[in-house]
């Protein structure tokens, strides 16, 4: 590890994809003057044994008997160990281009950056530390395929940070594979994946619009997603549909015009056709 401070720290992480990041990670690590973390998420293909052995400067993060893959944590894990002002987090299937950091220094001060030429590259993103701190980071309560990326655009964007668009020629290829691959570390199915996490995040997303926050306390997340993973369990939700009901706090009148109260609410009915 250098002493000296890099201003790009990218973080990449890897579970059952080291034939990916075998790919990906030679352009990481050719980017003069950057500081790459690779996560290895309990890896089956020895990720960090391969990393050490041929890319001595890489930072490895170890994180050990996680059977199912979090991609949230371990993102957090290599944003925790990186050292740069700006992050770069990229999935192991991105080929960047060589160029790739001539367009970070281009990113318009206060804005976040994202590819969104296509779904597959969306995870690919560039924030500044300090605006990643302020929205303390991707949801670790969310497992699964669900969309954790999108939920940590609409809180910077909660947080004032406006949206960049990096050009589509700052990727290089992108490393074609199966949805089946996409998710074989997840426990769960694709689309069934998605639809708890959009539930999640739907609802998420209002009660911080209500509350003007971008986080809402760990200990209600924790109790939110089991009460969403506990409706798509029931089999009214691939039927007749089901409906999940969150109390807000209630609005008091001042006394001296009514002496009255209103009780508000989300309800969500849920339906899911998985053909």
């Amino acid at each position: 590890m250098s002493d000296k401070t890099p201003e790009i720290s990218f973080v990449t992480t890897c579970k059952g994809r080291l034939e990916h990041l075998k790919q990906t990670l030679p352009q990481l690590a050719a980017f003069d003057g950057c500081e790459v973390v690779v996560v290895d998420f309990d890896c089956p293909d020895g990720t960090r044994h391969h990393v050490r052995a041929n890319f001595p400067a890489v930072e490895v993060v170890e994180i050990d008997e996680r059977p199912l893959f979090n991609a949230s944590q371990a993102r957090n894990a290599g944003a925790a160990r990186a050292r740069g002002a700006k992050l770069v987090f990229v999935d192991a299937d991105i080929v960047l281009a060589p160029e790739f950091v001539d367009m970070v220094a281009q990113i318009p001060a206060g804005r976040y950056a994202e590819f969104d030429f296509r779904n597959d590259v969306r995870g690919t993103c560039v924030i500044d530390r300090t605006a990643f701190d302020e929205v303390a980071g991707y949801d670790e309560v969310m497992q699964g395929y669900c969309g954790e990326d999108v939920d940590l655009y609409h809180r910077l964007h909660l947080m004032g940070y406006q949206r960049h668009v990096l050009p589509q020629a700052g990727i290089a290829r992108v490393i074609e594979h199966s949805n089946d691959e996409r998710v074989a570390n997840y426990g769960v199915g694709r689309k069934l994946s998605f639809a708890k996490g959009k539930l999640y995040r739907e609802i998420k997303s209002l009660l911080m619009r209500f509350e003007m926050k971008a986080d809402i306390d760990i200990r209600f997340r924790r109790e939110l997603w089991k009460r969403v993973d506990d409706l798509f369990r029931s089999k009214d939700v691939f039927s007749d549909g089901a409906f999940i009901e969150i109390p807000l706090p209630k609005i008091e009148s001042p006394p001296f015009i009514a002496n009255c109260s209103f009780e508000r609410s989300l309800r969500f009915t849920v339906k899911v056709d998985l053909s």
